[in-house]
């Protein structure tokens, strides 16, 4: 993670403390990290991760698929016994 021009200092650490991303100080002054994809939903909230580098990019890709096309339509009712005696008197 790198902070844009503008931005406070900070940034970078808030926004790996929300998502529970952690970094090791390195003598040079650099840090070290895991290799991690991070998953956040149209909410901004962590959603998955995806470890290293040799993921297979279509679990991803079917992941994030499910999570922006997950729009449910309201289940219609199948009609009761009730619902089908009512429609020979109509």
């Amino acid at each position: 993670m790198t902070t844009r021009p503008g931005q406070p200092d900070g940034t970078t650490r808030k926004l790996s403390e929300a998502y529970n991303v952690r970094f090791e100080p390195l003598e040079d002054g650099q840090q070290m990290h895991g290799a991690v994809t991070h998953v956040i939903d149209r909410g901004g909230r962590f959603a998955a991760k995806f470890h290293g580098l040799r993921f297979d990019p279509l679990n991803m890709v079917l992941y994030i698929n499910g999570l922006t096309n997950n729009v449910r339509k309201p289940a219609k009712p199948e009609p009761g016994w009730w619902d089908r005696l009512k429609v020979m008197f109509l």
